[in-house]
């Protein structure tokens, strides 16, 4: 009789636990919104956009992490705009000193250096991984990872 109770106290402590679990899952599902298609990246106002926006495909970008791109995102809250105020904010880039050295601290605040040195810095590295396995000769049990483009014409094509 015992043995009994005991076995339906522990039932529904784990039908309890699963049933908290599942109202945690939805909760977390329901805040978290990721754009599965494509993201059209253009200058932000007040900037002069000197070529077209970009098509950027977020879903063929899920395999990385989610910082690697938004390095301010703690995880919980949303995700803010790139060119929030003090991030990649800068709509104009900055005047080159007379010395010709640029302040990297500095130009990565210009939105233009920032996706620049953030996606294409990001695609040439592939291609390099890529690159120098090809040259090892190692079978490779999977296809090498697509590198991504790296040319103005390539990411501005409209």
């Amino acid at each position: 009789m015992r043995t009994g109770r005991v076995a339906i106290l522990a039932c529904g402590f784990v039908l309890l636990m699963g049933l908290t679990g599942a109202v945690a899952t939805e909760k977390e599902d329901a805040a978290m919104c990721v754009p599965m298609g494509t993201l059209s990246l253009s200058a932000p106002a007040p900037a002069k956009a000197e070529r077209p926006p970009v098509d950027f495909p977020h879903a063929k970008h899920f395999g990385y992490s989610c910082d690697k791109c938004h390095h301010g995102w703690s995880g919980p809250e949303t995700i803010g705009s790139c060119s929030a105020s003090g991030c990649h904010d800068l709509a104009q880039a900055p005047e080159k000193p007379a010395s010709g050295k640029v302040d990297k601290a500095q130009s990565i605040r210009h939105f233009k250096e920032a996706f620049h040195q953030n996606c294409i810095g990001c695609h040439k590295a592939n291609k390099i991984k890529n690159r120098k396995l090809e040259l090892s000769q190692q079978v490779l049990k999977e296809n090498l990872q697509p590198t991504g483009p790296t040319g103005c014409i390539e990411c501005h094509s409209n």
